[in-house]
């Protein structure tokens, strides 16, 4: 909780941030659906959720975003690219594991945003990939394989939420070299490229490390 305080004090007017409203999969109970505002610095504010029906795709065209079909074996569903005004990149991978349909969207992208449904370690547990969905390892591995800076994890199980943070930021750090982020509900992101790393180190000294 003081670390979601920290960061909300700290995220200034004037850039582009992002606000983790939820971070939890569909039968998450403990913490709320995947579901996230990103911010311009200009003012604007996108919402994206997972689990508000196609209405969002409405909004994204209405915002000028680039949407992208994620090509899902179940229902057709989508992603989005982001230029953020700094030149940035955003990409968002939607509710499923990664296409290589999707490959020119997410390589090279300065901010990847993947679901994690849980750690490689608890697959068995979980069975992810029974419910189309990736574990922190595959998401680490893959943005180190598609060369992007900073790893954003979401669309989580809710069972392990209180160790959840460190252990699938330990877990991705095994595979990825870039930044990792493993936000919780209402957790604010601030889309810096000169700051991330040093919202990174902050985050460790908060915790102590």
């Amino acid at each position: 909780m003081e670390l979601e305080k920290c960061n909300r004090i700290y995220t200034p007017k004037d850039q582009c941030f992002i606000t983790m409203l939820g971070t939890g999969n569909a039968l998450a109970t403990r913490c709320y659906n995947t579901c996230f505002t990103l911010h311009s610095s200009g003012g604007t504010v996108l919402m994206a959720d997972a689990g508000g029906g196609n209405g969002v795709l409405t909004q994204l065209e209405r915002a000028g975003m680039q949407c992208e079909d994620i090509h899902s074996t179940k229902e057709r569903q989508f992603g989005f690219t982001a230029l953020l005004p700094d030149g940035q990149r955003l990409c968002c991978l939607g509710d499923e594991p990664y296409n290589p349909l999707c490959e020119q969207y997410a390589e090279c992208a300065d901010w990847l945003m993947s679901e994690a449904f849980c750690l490689y370690e608890d697959r068995k547990r979980f069975q992810p990939c029974e419910k189309h969905h990736s574990t922190v390892l595959d998401a680490a591995r893959l943005a180190e394989t598609l060369h992007v800076k900073n790893l954003i994890l979401y669309h989580t199980e809710d069972k392990t939420l209180e160790t959840r943070k460190e252990r699938y930021t330990s877990e991705a750090k095994t595979a990825f070299s870039g930044q990792v982020w493993a936000p919780g509900n209402l957790e604010i992101i601030t889309l810096n490229a000169i700051n991330a790393k040093e919202q990174a180190l902050r985050r460790g000294a908060i915790r102590g490390e």
